[in-house]
């Protein structure tokens, strides 16, 4: 095991699970309504690279992006932004408000149309949030 799994296991084992795309398949299936996982096309789901961290902020706060297309064929791309935490954090809201407002900005100053965002937020802390 890496120095990065020691001190940090849960982010070590949230990446290493998620940086399979048959695991992010069944993922959503499960976590997602129907109606939406029905409409998107998850067998063509494809891992991203860009990043939209602002400067001097943790990598591990914007944790994995994933594409994708909806099934009948509209020329929407949906992104689907992981996140996930190990303690309550009340600004989580704020804090996924930002990445989705950093896609759409990275999307418009490359030309791109805006895009349909979901954030999925797993919380593996020990109190009930």
């Amino acid at each position: 095991m890496n120095k990065t799994a020691l001190n940090n296991p849960h982010d070590y084992f949230f990446r290493r699970t998620f940086d399979v795309e048959a695991n992010v398949r069944l993922f959503l299936r499960e976590l997602l309504p129907r109606p939406l996982t029905h409409r998107l096309r998850l067998d063509q789901i494809v891992r991203e690279h860009e990043s939209f961290l602002a400067p001097g902020e943790n990598e591990n706060r914007l944790d994995l992006l994933y594409s994708t297309q909806l099934e009948d064929g509209t020329p929407v791309l949906v992104y689907v932004l992981l996140e996930h935490k190990s303690w309550i954090d009340r600004t989580i809201a704020l804090q996924l408000l930002a990445y989705v407002l950093r896609i759409q900005q990275w999307r418009q100053r490359n030309g791109l149309p805006p895009c349909l965002v979901i954030p999925v937020v797993i919380y593996q802390g020990v109190q009930p949030w």
